[in-house]
């Protein structure tokens, strides 16, 4: 193929990838998480200081929390200032369309066909689109994008050195704490190296850098220095802590992403299924030009993915290069069907069949992905935006205990108005709050003494929950309470207070 067909080609893959991409990331903003960042970042703007101290719930305020995700928090509040919503959703895709170009240009780099490439990121794309909501996490798309081909080039013996590392490090650890994965990369290459000392003669007739103590040596400064200056955040070691304990209480709590995706049908992930079926196939064709740094890397981000949701992304990330690389060696032995992948990796039909996934995506009801609204703005579908309207209406002010997920969004609408009950921040409240929490909303006998306890003014909850709550059982016969508001997604109790005399008086409760 002539230098100027290939270009074409390179211009018409990456022109694909930025139009598939923008479509799969401009959905509307739903993650609950995003109005508590945004609330951060306002307060930091406000007086230049990262708060390390828990303020706007009244359960938990003045407990610590790691609070290392200031800056992507600072950069989402910007975003939001200059174009609200869209400015954040705009954001999300140029992080995302930033890694694909890179990873692209990367891939292609080291000889990998341009075709094969293009195919290998629209799979990463499709594997990794249920994390690409608006939060830190699109930042770190593009961090372990960067890091994960350094590490790549270094082995290949097209870097020198990877001191370039630590600097990202630094400013990676301050943005989101999946900076943790970028150091475990390290350690595979670490442990790779390792065995290729030890087991020369199995492990390193493939590498095209000579390894010796040297790039063990190199490999392990790199990974201090890197440990080192990830510690210069606020929260110091709380970026190795923090992680561990948000796993442990989202398993505990069985947030979807922290579970194992062996647990799911086939029929929730049968794109990870088949992406990891596939690309075992390619590597154990091609098992004799493999490397032990190429085939770990792979063997342990399956492993991730295969015990944790939310790894999924990093098993697409970093297996991307590789199965580019191997999938082209088998094509130009003529390991696979010639005429097969010649129309496969043909311009037209590509752009057809990502012209027919974007038709997919775009007509695919709202309620079959279940994160994906498409357009700019925010999803009102599962926010509570009718009890906000009353609240503020009627000037009520007071703690409200509230849905978990619902705090967020609560007190960036609300605060200092209201405070929580708590809010999707698992490092903050801890066990016994959340325990506290399920208590009250299966009436627990002692639900009244836990809301005394926490004093309780407000009582929010969805419609649904009314509905099959106890709690909502409960507050129908408890003296000391009453509906006043039942909107499309919401219902409020008020606890019967002075300072709420003439709202009760001047509201007829509702049944």
């Amino acid at each position: 193929m002539s230098a100027k067909v290939s270009t074409n080609h390179s211009k018409i893959h990456i022109t694909l990838l930025i139009a598939l991409a923008w479509v799969l990331t401009t959905f509307k903003v739903r993650t609950f998480d995003i109005w508590m960042m945004l609330l951060n970042g306002r307060r930091f703007l406000s007086d230049f200081k990262v708060s390390l101290l828990e303020q706007f719930s009244y359960t938990s305020i003045g407990t610590p929390w790691v609070n290392q995700e200031w800056l992507s928090e600072v950069l989402l509040v910007l975003s939001f200032s200059a174009g609200g919503y869209v400015g954040l959703i705009a954001l999300k895709s140029l992080c995302v369309i930033a890694a694909l170009v890179y990873l692209y240009r990367h891939i292609t780099s080291n000889e990998a066909d341009g075709g094969v490439t293009f195919w290998v990121l629209v799979v990463l794309l499709f594997l990794a689109r249920f994390h690409l909501s608006v939060g830190p996490q699109m930042f770190s798309f593009v961090f372990l994008a960067v890091i994960s081909s350094l590490l790549f080039d270094y082995k290949n013996n097209r870097r020198d050195s990877l001191w370039i590392c630590v600097p990202i490090f630094w400013l990676w650890t301050n943005v989101h704490y999946a900076s943790i994965l970028g150091l475990l990369l390290l350690k595979f290459y670490m442990v790779a190296t390792v065995l290729a000392i030890v087991l020369p003669k199995f492990f390193d007739g493939n590498l095209k850098r000579e390894v010796n103590g040297a790039m063990l040596g190199h490999l392990f400064a790199v990974y201090i220095c890197s440990m080192i200056v990830s510690l210069a955040n606020p929260s110091t070691t709380g970026f190795l802590t923090a992680p561990v304990e948000t796993a442990y209480l989202s398993v505990k709590y069985h947030v979807l992403e922290s579970m194992p995706v062996r647990i799911f049908p086939f029929a929730l992930f049968p794109l990870f299924w088949i992406a990891l079926a596939a690309y075992t196939v390619i590597l154990f064709r091609s098992i004799k030009a493999l490397d032990i740094f190429d085939l770990l890397l792979f063997v342990l981000s399956a492993a991730l993915a295969f015990k944790m949701i939310r790894f999924i992304p990093f098993f697409a990330i970093v297996s991307a290069p590789v199965i580019a690389c191997q999938l082209t060696t088998l094509i130009k032995r003529r390991k696979v069907p010639g005429k097969l992948m010649s129309t496969v990796l043909s311009p037209r039909t590509m752009a057809i069949i990502c012209g027919i996934c974007v038709v997919g995506v775009l007509l695919l009801p709202v309620g079959a992905l279940t994160n994906y609204e498409f357009g700019y703005g925010r999803s009102t579908r599962l926010v509570p935006d009718d009890a906000v309207s009353f609240l503020k209406r009627n000037g009520i002010q007071g703690h409200i205990f509230n849905e978990v997920n619902w705090g967020g969004y609560l007190l960036f609408e609300r605060y200092p108005d209201n405070a929580v009950f708590m809010y999707p921040r698992y490092t903050v409240f801890g066990d016994y709050i959340y325990e506290a929490y399920y208590r009250v909303l299966v009436a627990d006998p002692r639900w009244q003494e836990i809301l005394n306890q926490y004093p309780t003014d407000i009582i929010l909850l969805s419609r649904a929950m009314d509905v099959r709550a106890p709690l909502a059982k409960a507050l129908e016969v408890a003296p000391n309470w009453t509906k006043v508001f039942s909107g499309e997604k919401s219902v409020v109790y008020l606890r019967h207070r002075p300072q709420f005399k003439n709202i009760l008086n001047n509201i007829n409760p509702v049944k």
